[in-house]
C-alpha cells in the first residue's frame, strides 16, 4: 500500500507542477465548480467545465457543483491523500483500512479546500483587477444556463484576457449555453448579473 500512495502523492505532485507552470489555475474541470467568481482566470478556447454545457437548468447548476468533476479537486485529493497516506503507513500506527480512510479523507478536504480557497482570493478582483467599470455593459457569452433565481456562468473578454464569472438573470426566459449576454451589474459577491443580448439591444433602441 505504501507504494499506491507514494504513487498517488508523485501523480498530484506532478499535476500540481504543470499547473503552475501552466500559469496557475487553469484546470480542465474548472470548477465546475461555478467555480465561478469573478475568476480573473483566463481559458483556451473550449470547454473549461468538463463538457456540461449542453446541460440545463437545475441539473446544469447540480452538475457544477459536483467537486469531482474538477482536475484541480484531484490534484490535490492525490497529492495530500497520498502523502497522508504514506506517511501513516510508514508510521505503522493505524491498519490499512483506516489508513485508506484517514488518506481519503485528506485528500477530500485538501481538494474542496483549494477550490474554496482560490475562489474566496478571487473575490476581490472585480473591484481591484478589473473595476466594476469595466464589466458593466461588456457582452459576454453564457457557459452554463443562466436563469432567475439559478446561477450560471458566462464568459467575457475584458481588456487583454477571458474572465469567467458566476452570473445570473432577471429576465423570464432562461439564457441558453452560446447565447450572447450582457452585464449590467456585479454583486458584491463577484456575480454578475445579465440580460440577453437581444433584450439590451431592444431596451437601447427604445430609450433612444
Amino acid at each position: 500500500m505504501l507504494t499506491f500512495y507514494l504513487i498517488a502523492l508523485a501523480a498530484g505532485a506532478v499535476l500540481l507542477a504543470l499547473s503552475l507552470l501552466a500559469g496557475g489555475d487553469h484546470d480542465a474541470g474548472d470548477d465546475i465548480d461555478t467555480d465561478a467568481d469573478p475568476g480573473g482566470e483566463a481559458h483556451p478556447e473550449g470547454d473549461p467545465d468538463g463538457g456540461v454545457h449542453g446541460e440545463s437548468g437545475p441539473r446544469g447548476s447540480a452538475l457544477a457543483a459536483v467537486p469531482i468533476l474538477s482536475l484541480r479537486f484531484w490534484t490535490f485529493f492525490l497529492a495530500f491523500g497520498g502523502l497522508a497516506g504514506g506517511l501513516l503507513t510508514w508510521l505503522g500506527a493505524l491498519g490499512p483500512i483506516l489508513v485508506a480512510v484517514c488518506a481519503s479523507a485528506v485528500g477530500c478536504a485538501s481538494g474542496i479546500g483549494a477550490g474554496q480557497l482560490l475562489r474566496w482570493a478571487r473575490r476581490g478582483q472585480v473591484s481591484s483587477t478589473l473595476g466594476r467599470d469595466q464589466c458593466l455593459g461588456a457582452t459576454g457569452t453564457v457557459l452554463l444556463p443562466i436563469g432567475r433565481g439559478s446561477v450560471g456562468r458566462v464568459r467575457v473578454q475584458l481588456e487583454d484576457r477571458v474572465v469567467d464569472f458566476d452570473a445570473e438573470t432577471d429576465d423570464a426566459a432562461l439564457l441558453e449555453v452560446a447565447e450572447p449576454a450582457v452585464i449590467y451589474e456585479v454583486r458584491d459577491d463577484g456575480v454578475v448579473l445579465v440580460t440577453s443580448a437581444r433584450n439590451a439591444s431592444l431596451s437601447n433602441t427604445s430609450s433612444t
